[in-house]
């Protein structure tokens, strides 16, 4: 277990809901090859997440799950 992943489970062992250490670890278990648990820990943050970030960590999640897949613009961002 790596120094990040031993402090995500510290976070998450007092506070099972932050998005924020779910995010990481999911993060981290994908370039760790486990894309598996990735997935699984991704969508936990995104319901642990403030409404207002949810849309953003599942693009994320996307993105990083699945790099070769483009994401479409919204419309607020093909016309900037």
């Amino acid at each position: 277990m790596t120094q990040a992943e031993t402090a995500y489970d510290q976070v998450l062992t007092k506070q099972k809901n932050n998005f924020e250490a779910l995010l990481g670890k999911a993060v981290m278990r994908k370039a760790q090859g486990d894309p598996k648990t990735a997935s699984v820990l991704f969508a936990q943050a995104e319901k642990a997440a403030p409404a207002d970030l949810k849309v953003q960590i599942r693009a994320a999640a996307q993105s990083i799950l699945h790099p070769s897949v483009k994401q479409t613009p919204s419309p607020v961002e093909s016309n900037q």
